[in-house]
């Protein structure tokens, strides 16, 4: 039987805001995007990125009234450069008409049961004892079901038959995850990012009412 443990993704990240440092998170179509972008930040702000780590990842999301499904590289750096000058080159370069590029705001991680006034919320989880195509169908259904904008699902390599399920939801629909979905224990962290993205997932986390 699968379980689950809170994603060590959401806790790198707690480790970088405790040492100090700017995270940056975005996607793209493919390595050789995300090459380029990476080339890019390295040219404006040099040593300042401290290190940047990409992952395959199969991504979920709501868009015209239905679920797309995409392979996409995942890119996370963290960098001595606040998180706002980093957003603004991103979104300057980036391929994609509406780019994810998203960090933690202030607060740092929060753990699954405690009341949150943030308004936007990245979960992750790894799900141990499962195949890809099981911790699909999770990051599948939670996005059917409108309880996030989208969802990831990428192998963990270091550690046999676990899968990562990350998620981008409101802190609204987070309230029907936990109680739903409460064997997943997410660790949760608090958005920012940049205003079209983040009004996106506003408008795509809304739960049906036969899901209330």
């Amino acid at each position: 039987m699968a379980s689950a443990r809170p994603g060590t993704l959401a806790l790198a990240l707690a480790s970088l805001l405790g040492a100090g440092a700017d995270w940056l998170a975005t996607h793209t179509a493919d390595s050789a995007s995300a090459d380029k972008l990476q080339g890019q930040l390295r040219e404006r702000f040099g040593k300042k990125i401290d290190g940047i780590h990409t992952s395959s990842v199969r991504s979920f999301y709501w868009a015209e009234k239905a679920i797309r499904e995409e392979q996409e590289v995942r890119t996370l750096l963290d960098s001595e450069v606040p998180f706002l000058e980093l957003r603004r080159l991103v979104e300057s370069v980036h391929p994609y008409e509406l780019p994810m590029i998203v960090s933690a705001a202030h607060g740092g991680p929060l753990i699954a049961k405690r009341e949150s006034l943030e308004k936007y919320l990245m979960g992750a989880v790894d799900v141990n004892e499962t195949t890809a195509e099981e911790a699909e169908m999770i990051a599948k259904e939670l996005v059917q079901i409108r309880y996030v904008a989208c969802s990831h699902v990428e192998k963990l390599e270091d550690k046999e038959d676990t899968h990562r399920v990350t998620v981008k939801t409101t802190a609204g629909s987070r309230t029907h995850i936990v109680r739903e979905f409460g064997g997943l224990d997410f660790e949760w962290t608090p958005l920012q990012g940049n205003r079209p993205f983040l009004q996106w997932v506003e408008a795509a986390a809304v739960p049906s009412s036969a899901e209330l």
